[in-house]
C-alpha cells in the first residue's frame, strides 16, 4: 500500500529575520523534537552568522493553514558545517511544541532520485500572494561551484518556478515520496532567456554527516 503523499505546505515553515522579525526563507520541519533545516545563507539574511553564533536565534513561523493557527517561535543554530561550504544549517527550536506527523518531513536522499519530478512549497512574493508552489524535474548531481569544498555535491533541477524566498524549501521527489533536498539557487541569466530553467538544491544526504545525524527513509 503507498504511503500518503506528503503535503509540503504543512512542514514548510518561514525562515524571519532575528530583529525586524520579516520573512527571509523557508525551511522544513525535520524532527518531532523541533529540529529545522534551511539554507546557511537564509541563516545569514536572517541576520544570523551560522558559523559564529552564540545563542543568537532567528524567527520560524508556521504559517496560518485551514488546519491550524499561525504559531511563531524562536531558534537557534544547532548544527552547521564549519570546515566545508554546503548550504545547510539546522535550527532548533527553543520554547516548547508539540508536533503532528504530518508537520515532520519525511526525507530521503537525492540519489535514486535522476530523472524523478519534484514539488516544492515556499514563501516567494508574487504580488499580492506571499507564498507559492514549484514544480519541475530532479536532474541529478552535478559538479560543485567554482571555489567551494563540498561533502556533496549539488543537485540540479530543471524548473522556471524558483523564485527569492525559496531558499531552504523542501524538493519532494513526487515518485519516491520523500524529501530529497533543500532548493538553495537559482540560475539568473539577466535579460536573457537563456537557461532560465535552471536551479541547484542540496542533496539532504549531507545531512547525514557529522554533526547533522538526521534519520532518513531511502526506498527507490
Amino acid at each position: 500500500m503507498q504511503p500518503q503523499a506528503q503535503r509540503l505546505i504543512d512542514f514548510t515553515v518561514q525562515i524571519r529575520h532575528a530583529f525586524t522579525g520579516d520573512v527571509v526563507g523557508t525551511g522544513v520541519v525535520a524532527s518531532v523534537e523541533g529540529e529545522i533545516v534551511t539554507c546557511r545563507h537564509v541563516v545569514e539574511m536572517a541576520g544570523v552568522d551560522p558559523r559564529r553564533a552564540t545563542g543568537q536565534e532567528v524567527g520560524v513561523a508556521f504559517p496560518r493553514t485551514r488546519h491550524r493557527e499561525e504559531r511563531v517561535y524562536r531558534a537557534r543554530v544547532a548544527k552547521c558545517f564549519v570546515e566545508h561550504d554546503d548550504d545547510v544549517v539546522i535550527l532548533q527550536i527553543t520554547q516548547p511544541l508539540t508536533l503532528s506527523p504530518a508537520e515532520i518531513a519525511v526525507m530521503g536522499t537525492a540519489d535514486a532520485s535522476e530523472g524523478n519530478p519534484f514539488r516544492s512549497y515556499g514563501f516567494r512574493q508574487l504580488g499580492e500572494s506571499p507564498s507559492g508552489y514549484a514544480e519541475g524535474t530532479i536532474m541529478g548531481s552535478v559538479l560543485p561551484f567554482e571555489g567551494q569544498t563540498l561533502l556533496v555535491d549539488p543537485v540540479e533541477l530543471r524548473t522556471r518556478d524558483i523564485r527569492p524566498g525559496m531558499s531552504g524549501a523542501g524538493v519532494l521527489d513526487m515518485k519516491r515520496n520523500l524529501v530529497v533536498g533543500l532548493v538553495a539557487q537559482r540560475w539568473n541569466p539577466g535579460d536573457s532567456s537563456v537557461d532560465d530553467n535552471i536551479a541547484w538544491a542540496v542533496n539532504a544526504y549531507v545531512f547525514k554527516f557529522e554533526p547533522m545525524h538526521l534519520e532518513f527513509l531511502d526506498r527507490g
